[in-house]
């Protein structure tokens, strides 16, 4: 759900809630199950902009999103005995890697840590390891996938949506 929307909170809130109430079943598995959360990616201009953002999030919407991740993630783990988890995604206002630096800064959420996603996102494959390194310990699992020069070259005539489809 729209992370820093807070029209969407009653519903996204509703759902995250029903779908931990349904995977607490099976906290006490020899691997536990953790609940993936991400930022919607519904904002037009951060769709059109996939992999080459310029617009910062304004304050207030910084402070909405963070706000919901530590809220969210508290509760899960509270209510559920969950672990809660954050997955940055292009075309969502987490996708930057300054961007995902913020999170990790505002907030005590692991990342499930995309490839494809952070090398899209940040538009140079090497910055990758020096990421790696320095949030080792922030990293929860990976989620590998390729990005191809074609697509990082040709961003300009793409959205987020044209761009998983190539």
């Amino acid at each position: 759900y729209d992370l820093s929307n807070p029209k969407s909170y009653t519903e996204g809130r509703h759902y995250a809630t029903r779908i931990a109430s349904l995977l607490s079943l099976f906290k006490y598995q020899k691997i536990k199950p953790h609940i993936v959360l991400s930022d919607a990616v519904v904002n037009e201009t951060r769709i059109k902009n996939a992999g080459r953002q310029e617009t910062k999030m304004s304050v207030t919407r910084c402070t909405y999103l963070m706000s919901e991740v530590k809220y969210i993630k508290t509760v899960l783990n509270e209510t559920y005995g969950l672990n809660t988890v954050f997955h940055p995604h292009c075309g969502s206002f987490i996708e930057t890697p300054r961007e995902i630096e913020k999170l990790l800064e505002l907030t005590d959420i692991d990342l499930v840590f995309d490839t494809g996603h952070f090398i899209l996102g940040s538009r140079n494959r090497y910055d990758i390891i020096d990421f790696l390194n320095k949030y080792k310990n922030r990293i929860y699992t990976y989620h590998f996938k390729d990005c191809s020069e074609e697509i990082l070259n040709n961003l300009n005539d793409s959205n987020y949506f044209n761009l998983v489809t190539r």
